[in-house]
């Protein structure tokens, strides 16, 4: 988070419906958002500690309430599609230059992974 780019949106009150917000907009967790606003002296420490307390007692710290998508990676699966189909490498050749087993290659970049549930951070 980019002290230009996310300054601004710590004006004003650092409080838990905040770090809510700004959790949906730069998909990290609200205990990152909160050290940063620290980090950038949007608050201070009394007030850090403040809201890392709220949000311990809340049970924010173990599973925040807020949850975002998980990203899909889009380059390396598409890379991989090129060099599978548009160049001719074989899946074998493909696993032993990523130095793994042809079905542990094709299940992470062929098939991709399965998805399991999000974790909250």
């Amino acid at each position: 988070m980019p002290a230009a780019d996310i300054r601004g949106a710590f004006a004003g009150r650092v409080d838990l419906p905040k770090l809510m917000e700004l959790k949906r907009i730069w998909r990290v967790s609200m205990s990152a958002l909160l050290r940063r606003a620290l980090d950038l002296g949007a608050l201070t420490e009394w007030q850090h500690r403040t809201v890392t307390i709220e949000m311990s007692a809340l049970g924010y710290r173990m599973a925040e309430p807020v949850e975002i998508p998980r990203e899909q990676p889009q380059a390396v699966p598409a890379l991989v599609r090129t060099l599978l189909d548009e160049h001719g490498l074989t899946l074998e050749s493909a696993a032993a230059c990523a130095h793994l087993l042809p079905e542990d290659f094709q299940h992470l970049y062929v098939e991709g992974p399965r998805t399991t549930p999000l974790s909250p951070y």
